[in-house]
């Protein structure tokens, strides 16, 4: 067979023709013409193929700078949520003297820098967003290329764009410029009398329902307290045990004066009815010991979620290895009546080396704590950890009530996401500030209601949570919710919880009730859970702030038949507290 190289290259240079639409070549055609057109087709390849190189430079150079802008977005992720718990305080370092090294800004570009785009050569700009809880940030570098040089594209710009928000712990327990002011039973009578709490200096207060508490080290969560007891039962352990104890966030929008009630442990005796201690109701748990308080205030600098920029306290006070007694007629009872001197749950008379603390000024008085400047957000910690020597006090078995003020036009305290309380409650239905929760907290979220040991009543008690609405007609009614508890029980589509069974009436809509006479959360969390519609506090007004009647604050309902009882309470909004948006 004979090979004709003619032939071959003429099948394909006709191939090509007709892809391109042209007719073939006649089969007659010489040499010369078949690579005349077989050398047009090799110098239209040559400039194909440069153009579908430099296609295919640009495609990976496109690439890799797409690859390198998932780099840059995670970069300006991370310094969004890095620098955004420094607002609104510190958003850069002329935001105040204490913002020189913490602030929002730098924070946000040493985190780019930390994952791989520092400055220098990149661009990191952050700006405050549209909220004071709002930090937004834009990290812009240059991505190198490789094949698109040929055509004079060196780089490429890739800038991407964060936001991030925080949520705040949740304040509890008081909107006003006081926090767990109650009122003060005498000890001598069957039906004890009761007197209101006297006011501060420039703040007039009035009962809330219930003090101010905090239990020592080296007591049992049984008894109520579920952080500052290093015990679950000793020697077990409390896992939820915190050193710090408890903290309150102290809003000065203008200067004034902190003041606290009762600030020292005074034991006073049992009132005769048996519903708690007398006076604020200090008291032993177990066997008198001296015992031990502490309260720390701090500046947060406006950085309410980290306190990197506290610094030193701006003012601490230690009431420390305290033996005291009340041995007033009016608070530590007459000899004779079958409370007298009775100045601890297990029934002890007046401990060995006591003194009488009847007259001492910091008891049943307010006394001056600390002055708070305009424009500034303290943090009140109120602990019975010794700060220098933590396994100091794990013998102190105790229960120290106080109160907390602070003077100054529209100056605010409450608790900082949990507190307790301690109340020698009355028969019938109260209502207690509960939390506060904004629209920017909880819109379309879930509210976590955490109430610890609830229910350490006489008889049949029940709970109610109150959400604040857009509406002065559902404002403060009772919600419908489930819960849950650590120790198996749970409803559901329910507007209350039986704490304790017993004689007694349920409120309107409650379908719980049980005779059994018992506390049915001793030592156990019960968790109600209430899921907000995304329109919750939506912002209807003017100047758009939410449209809530009672500025988001929510109440929780006690109806009992009488009881003294000691709860920590705790409310969170599920979900990552700082997050991007």
């Amino acid at each position: 067979m004979t090979f004709n190289p003619w032939s071959l290259l003429r099948l394909g240079v006709n191939r090509v023709r007709a892809a391109a639409g042209a007719d073939p070549l006649d089969e007659n055609a010489g040499a010369q013409d078949t690579l005349k057109q077989a050398g047009q087709i090799v110098v239209i390849f040559a400039l194909m193929l440069t153009v579908i190189i430099g296609l295919v430079g640009i495609a990976i150079d496109t690439t890799y700078a797409w690859r390198e802008s998932l780099r840059v977005q995670r970069a300006s992720d991370a310094a969004a949520l890095a620098g955004v718990v420094y607002m609104p305080g510190c958003f850069d370092s002329t935001s105040g003297s204490s913002c020189t090294t913490y602030n929002a800004t730098a924070i946000a570009a040493t985190t780019s820098g930390q994952n791989g785009f520092p400055s220098g050569t990149s661009t990191i700009t952050s700006s405050r967003g549209s909220t004071s809880r709002e930090l937004d940030v834009t990290v812009s570098t240059k991505v190198p290329t490789f094949f698109s040089r040929i055509f004079g594209i060196n780089t490429w710009t890739v800038s991407r764009s964060s936001k991030a928000v925080y949520v705040t712990p949740v304040p509890m327990g008081s909107p006003l410029a006081y926090y767990g002011v109650f009122q003060l039973c005498d000890a001598n009578h069957a039906t004890p009398t009761c007197n209101p709490q006297s006011s501060p200096s420039g703040v007039t207060v009035s009962s809330q329902g219930f003090f101010g508490a905090i239990e020592g080290e080296g007591s049992n969560t049984s008894t109520g307290d579920a952080f500052a007891p290093y015990y679950n039962g000793n020697p077990t352990l409390n896992t939820n045990y915190n050193p710090a104890g408890y903290e309150y966030d102290i809003v000065a929008k203008s200067s004034g004066t902190v003041y606290l009630y009762d600030p020292i442990f005074c034991a006073t005796a049992m009132k005769q009815d048996g519903s708690g201690h007398s006076g604020a109701g200090d008291h032993w748990l177990g066997t008198p010991v001296p015992v031990s308080t502490y309260y720390i205030m701090y500046d947060t600098q406006n950085t309410p979620l980290t306190t990197a920029d506290d610094g030193a306290p701006v003012k601490e006070v230690d009431y420390a290895n305290q033996n005291m007694v009340d041995k007033s007629a009016q608070y530590g009872g007459v000899v004779g009546e079958s409370h007298y001197q009775s100045y601890s749950d297990s029934g002890n008379g007046v401990p060995s080396g006591a003194t009488d603390c009847q007259a001492n000024s910091s008891h049943n008085n307010w006394v001056t704590f600390s002055g708070v400047t305009a424009g500034h957000t303290y943090r009140l910690m109120v602990t019975t950890t010794d700060p220098t020597n933590p396994a100091g006090n794990r013998n102190e078995i105790f229960e120290n009530m106080f109160s907390i003020a602070v003077s100054g036009a529209n100056n605010a305290i409450h608790g900082n996401g949990s507190m307790e309380t301690y109340a020698n409650i009355s028969s019938g239905s109260q209502e207690f500030y509960l939390a506060q929760i904004d629209r920017l907290a909880g819109a379309g979220k879930t509210v976590e209601i955490d109430l610890f040991d609830p229910g350490d009543t006489n008889s049949a008690s029940w709970v109610q949570i109150e959400p604040d609405t857009a509406s002065a007609s559902t404002a403060w009614k009772p919600a419908t919710f489930s819960y849950t508890a650590d120790n198996g029980r749970s409803n559901s589509s329910t507007n209350c919880v039986q704490t304790h069974g017993g004689a007694g009436t349920p409120p309107s809509g409650c379908s719980e009730t049980s005779a059994t006479n018992s506390s049915f959360y001793n030592n156990s969390w019960l968790s109600i859970f209430i899921t907000l519609d995304t329109s919750y506090g939506a912002p209807t007004h003017s100047d758009g702030t939410d449209s809530l009647i009672n500025d988001g604050w929510w109440k929780i309902k006690y109806i009992v038949n009488q009881g003294n009882d000691t709860t920590t309470w705790q409310v969170a909004i599920r979900g990552n507290p700082v997050h991007l948006i």
